[in-house]
């Protein structure tokens, strides 16, 4: 068989490589190896291997044929050879209109929608409503703002305790430590993950005028107490409202 590979060409092969020859799957675009030095009667016991025991099956077909990870795992992920191309189905997605993978598919991979249960169904997190991804970071910011407060209250209140004392205090001074780091540590910290949460919810510009609605901790702690755009000054609307218009 020419296109069958030999244990000597293969260990003459870099350990990275792919096959490029053998049968090739339209399902996942591989060529399927085939091992000159295999005999029948030795495949088929690794085939049978793989069924109770997958690993053995790797080590057993690797030290067979002398192939590498990938080649033997594209040779034991094709017991019955090349499989044809997925082919979609006529159905459309009921959401999007793009064309489901079965006729009985109860999920669509375009759109990402999924109604498996036909009480409820679900919106990928990206395809939800602006204001709704805006209010999962304002609520995030909300919670550092209410960290950094409470910890100023504290503080207040041992300094306090300290000031007025007649007597040592005791090791309740050492709290000051603690909670002057939480004051100074909460804010650049805040900063740090807002960047990441504006990026990861898509949430970095005003829908009405474009701008960046993030430039200062300050403005996104105002955003957050008070969802109006800094450039514009328009509302940034909340889940609530925009349940509202939908409804009508």
């Amino acid at each position: 068989m020419e296109e069958a590979y030999t244990n000597k060409e293969i260990n003459s092969l870099s350990t990275d490589c792919w096959p490029e020859r053998g049968p090739r799957c339209e399902k996942c675009g591989s060529h399927i190896p085939v091992f000159a030095d295999l005999a029948p009667d030795k495949a088929a016991e690794i085939r049978e291997l793989e069924k109770t025991d997958s690993i053995a099956a790797f080590r057993a077909i690797r030290g067979a044929s002398g192939c590498n990870l990938a080649w033997a795992k594209i040779w034991l992920l094709h017991p019955d050879g090349p499989q044809p191309k997925r082919t979609e189905s006529e159905t459309p997605c009921p959401y999007c209109g793009k064309c489901l993978r079965t006729d009985k598919a109860k999920q669509c991979f375009h759109c990402g929608m999924d109604w498996h249960d036909s009480h409820h169904t679900e919106m990928p997190f990206m395809s939800r409503p602006y204001s709704e991804k805006l209010w999962i970071v304002r609520k995030r910011v909300l919670w550092f703002l209410a960290v950094f407060f409470t910890a100023g209250g504290v503080g207040a209140i041992l300094a306090w305790h300290v000031s007025d004392a007649t007597e040592d205090p005791g090791p309740v001074v050492y709290l000051f430590a603690v909670v002057v780091a939480i004051i100074l540590g909460t804010l650049p910290t805040l900063a740090y993950f807002l960047n990441k949460w504006i990026t990861r919810f898509d949430v970095t510009s005003c829908p009405a005028c474009g701008e960046c609605i993030w430039p200062t901790t300050i403005q996104a702690i105002q955003i957050s107490i008070i969802p109006r755009c800094p450039r514009c000054w328009k509302r940034l609307a909340d889940p609530v409202s925009d349940n509202k218009h939908g409804g009508e």
